[in-house]
């Protein structure tokens, strides 16, 4: 008897977490690869929402982040925030650096903040 309770727990958290990991592969995407809609950002020492320097812009599809319109860096690290919260996630990112970057910033950071 005690077998079979052991065998019929480990067969449902199989099958538990099979239906997890299926549920998993679907993604949700984002970024609608237009506009920044549904983001906020929040850069250090600028209001929610200032989009200081236009620091945070749409080209070809892409978010790109730049810090052009700077006259230096300043430590003025810069979010984007989702309007959903999510929990229990997974979430993959592609980045690159081009370009100059930011007199005084520090370089290779992806920017890609969880919380």
């Amino acid at each position: 008897m005690r077998y079979c309770c052991t065998l019929f727990a480990f067969i449902l958290i199989a099958a538990t977490s099979n239906a997890q990991r299926k549920i998993h592969k679907k993604w949700k995407q984002l970024f609608n690869g237009k506009d920044l809609s549904g983001w906020t950002p929040k850069i250090t020492g600028h209001d929610y929402g200032d989009n200081y320097g236009n620091t945070f812009r749409v080209e070809n599809g892409v978010i790109k982040v730049s810090y052009d319109q700077y006259d230096s860096f300043n430590e003025q690290f810069g979010h984007l925030f989702y309007k959903t919260p999510y929990s229990h996630y997974i979430i993959a990112v592609e980045y690159r650096f081009v370009g100059e970057q930011a007199k005084d910033a520090r370089a290779g950071h992806t920017g890609t903040v969880v919380l």
